[in-house]
């Protein structure tokens, strides 16, 4: 009987995960398109890692198939048009193209789906179950009871919304997704920190999803992308620039513009925002949760505000560099440098060709 229950439970599965997909992506339809109704309609319900996994691998494969496709897409025909680009400026080129679409998408998503669940703010919201302010007074100087501090409901923190779950699993898919690309990608400077990132990301998705801590880690979720898109547009802008294509000065402005842009929204986001909830997760939420397995987390949460600050200080440098030289340069990434050999390597052919007409002007001239 065990094993026939068994066996029944396996052909159910692939039913059951699509009928779980089916649920998914209908809440994230309700949130956008009709968000009166998304907190009536939409059910709460907490993990499940079988049916949860299964969900995020067909997720990764998605973002796999959809992030390299566009890639192999775009390249021929990049190339075709800026021929004096190398290869590895062309592949960065698309890379730039996907990445602008996936954290443009995932921060307009985030900017939908968070803040409109009950929780979003004040901070305290995101470690107590109900109102905050209710229980501040009821629990005042009251003694943690069993190894767990008043206010923490790990079944209501552990119940999400269907939306909420959806973002958080599309979110945790494009990681691993990421975390697998950047070995395939062409390497950059940062390579090691990029890969401790993708993969540090992962890690605090899996134990937030489970472990009760997913309404501050959507709201990281939100905080760390908006800041990317202005970043790789500045990117493209760049390419297009020493393409050689027409107004190439516009191109240059734009790129310095879009990196100004980045920079503030980087800062504001990355380096005011989400330190202020790294603070909440270790000192906030001490008042209201008794730490264990969470202290994992809230190491990977300071790797990860290392990382921020690392970044910044490399950010600086384009920054001194754009006030010194009138340019701003990702000093991130090698390539930009083979672009700029390749335009030398273009212009070359066109100096000998000049130098030699005047060399035979000066000698009919003699």
């Amino acid at each position: 009987m065990a094993e026939s229950a068994l066996l029944q439970d396996v052909i159910r599965f692939p039913a059951a995960v699509l009928e779980e997909l089916h649920v998914l992506l209908d809440a994230l339809r309700i949130t956008a398109l009709e968000p009166r109704h998304a907190s009536i309609s939409l059910t709460m319900s907490r993990p499940s890692a079988t049916r949860d996994f299964a969900v995020c691998v067909i997720f990764v494969l998605v973002f796999f198939v959809l992030s390299w496709g566009l890639r192999f897409l775009m390249e021929p025909m990049l190339h075709t048009r800026h021929p004096t680009l190398r290869k590895p400026v062309v592949q960065k080129f698309s890379q730039s193209v996907t990445e602008i679409l996936t954290y443009g998408s995932f921060a307009v998503l985030g900017l939908v789906v968070v803040p409109q669940q009950e929780w979003s703010w004040p901070s305290a919201s995101w470690w107590v179950a109900g109102d905050v302010a209710e229980l501040e007074e009821k629990f005042q100087n009251f003694p943690a009871v069993g190894g767990a501090k008043p206010g923490f409901d790990f079944q209501a923190h552990g119940a999400m919304r269907a939306d909420l779950r959806c973002y958080y699993i599309l979110y945790a898919a494009r990681y691993i997704q990421c975390g697998i690309s950047v070995l395939l990608e062409h390497k950059r400077k940062d390579f090691t920190e990029m890969f401790i990132h993708h993969w540090v990301t992962v890690a605090l998705c899996v134990l937030s999803y489970f472990y009760g801590w997913n309404r501050v880690g959507s709201v990281i979720m939100v905080l760390l992308d908006p800041a990317d898109v202005p970043l790789h547009l500045a990117k493209i802008c760049k390419y297009l620039q020493k393409a050689r294509c027409k107004r190439q000065a516009f191109w240059g402005q734009a790129a310095d513009i879009l990196f100004v842009v980045f920079a503030i929204v980087f800062f504001i986001t990355r380096l005011v925002c989400y330190p202020y909830v790294c603070w909440s997760c270790h000192i906030e939420s001490e008042r209201y949760i008794t730490k264990h397995l969470e202290w994992y987390a809230v190491g990977l949460l300071y790797v990860l505000m290392m990382l921020q600050i690392y970044w910044f200080g490399l950010l600086l440098r384009v920054a001194m560099k754009l006030l010194t030289t009138g340019q701003a340069e990702d000093v991130r990434s090698d390539d930009e440098d083979e672009g700029t050999h390749d335009n030398k390597a273009a212009e070359t052919p066109i100096l000998l060709t000049q130098r030699r007409r005047k060399s035979v002007t000066t000698v009919k001239a003699a």
